[in-house]
């Protein structure tokens, strides 16, 4: 018997009623770990919210939307206390949570899988001998399925076993163009 290899995306978990759209799953998550609720209006385009609009977002963040995130919070160079130039460092510490918020996510739609069922049309498909490429972080498979673990690849991670990673293409980092506005003039020597 042949050997046939599936690759399994989010519209595998999505087919099985599992809750891992982007939009609301992951970005109420992530919001509600966020103490500024728009940071991750950093990562957004005009388009509709969806998970590849996102991760290629990531390599291109536009950091003057940082500067309004940050503003308030600069550091008090002139006072003798270091606390006042801490502000900035608090302020970072409290926002970009997308580790937390990508666990939390990913937990919770492992932990949906106690209600889900087997589709026929994929019981149909899958055999003894086939082997599994799975860009998600649930066992949908192995909970759902009975696929034997060593059978199933997770790319991206699995729930409780590993990092997980969430990106874009390697080399492909451009931030958006930065215009920093200083506010303090050069001196000029003479």
């Amino acid at each position: 018997m042949k050997n046939r290899l599936f690759i399994i995306g989010n519209g595998f978990d999505l087919a099985h009623g599992l809750p891992t759209k982007f939009d609301p799953d992951f970005k109420e998550i992530a919001e509600k770990n966020e103490s500024i609720s728009y940071f991750w209006d950093l990562y957004q385009s005009q388009g509709v919210d969806i998970w590849s609009d996102f991760e290629n977002l990531l390599a291109k963040p536009d950091f003057n939307f940082l500067t309004e995130i940050f503003d308030g919070f600069s550091p008090d160079y002139s006072s003798d206390r270091e606390s006042d130039r801490d502000g900035i460092i608090y302020q970072v510490e409290l926002n970009g949570n997308l580790e937390q918020s990508l666990y939390d996510f990913a937990i919770q739609a492992e932990d949906a899988l106690t209600s889900v069922e087997p589709k026929l049309e994929f019981l149909d498909q899958f055999d003894e001998n086939d082997l599994f490429i799975n860009f998600n972080y649930t066992h949908t498979l192995e909970q759902v399925y009975n696929i034997e673990n060593d059978r199933v690849l997770h790319v991206h991670g699995e729930v409780d076993h590993d990092n997980l990673l969430l990106g874009y293409p390697a080399g492909e980092f451009e931030p958006e163009n930065f215009q920093l506005r200083c506010t303090r003039k050069r001196k000029r020597s003479i």
